[in-house]
């Protein structure tokens, strides 16, 4: 009996070490993405930092693409509204397409892409911080399978121009990351709505 508790301590202490292991390479090895290049719609994967959506709307700007799609566009009058930040970011909402569904980052990827084959879409330039590039590449590219789009994603700074290790909300965003990723690698995301 001693010998079967001293084995069952030690595999959970192995797993409790390769998960910590995980944790801490995700943290260290944050990517943040592709270069953007030009697209048929940028999409802005709400959440995070106002970076977001100043990054978004200096993109169509500079034309990288004529149309941007927010997932999910939210337009709480009393709240948030994501579809205003991006218009006074320079968007205009005749080319704004708003996706309501998504509810994670996985959703996101589902979503939009359900959404670019509606509107005959081909190649995304899909706009996330810089601390959640990683995860969102992840779902994009196993999504993206029954599409065959041309998609990029690109990890953007803080509002405040900052990378995420150099201020407290993206280090903790990006520590979150960290164990979030190992649950995206299993597929845990088609139960656990993460």
């Amino acid at each position: 009996m001693k010998k079967k508790l001293l084995g069952i301590i030690g595999v959970l202490l192995l797993l409790a070490i390769i998960a910590v292991g995980i944790g801490v390479w995700s943290y260290n090895n944050v990517d943040h993405g592709d270069k953007p290049k030009k697209s048929d719609v940028i999409i802005m994967i709400d959440g995070g930092d106002s970076g977001r959506y100043t990054e978004t709307g200096r993109f169509y700007e500079e034309n990288y693409a004529p149309k941007v799609m927010i997932s999910p566009a939210i337009e709480d009058k009393n709240g948030l509204n994501n579809v205003k930040a991006v218009e006074e970011a320079g968007v205009p909402s005749k080319a704004i397409l708003k996706e309501m569904k998504a509810t994670s980052t996985w959703t996101n990827a589902t979503e939009t892409l359900k959404l670019m084959k509606e509107h005959n879409l081909k190649s995304a330039l899909v706009v996330t911080s810089d601390y959640h590039a990683t995860r969102t590449k992840l779902a994009y590219n196993r999504a993206n399978k029954d599409y065959g789009y041309d998609i990029s994603v690109v990890g953007v700074k803080s509002k405040d121009g900052l990378k995420w290790n150099e201020y407290q909300a993206g280090k903790d965003q990006a520590f979150r990351e960290a164990y979030i990723l190992p649950a995206y690698w299993l597929g845990l995301y088609k139960f656990i709505d993460l």
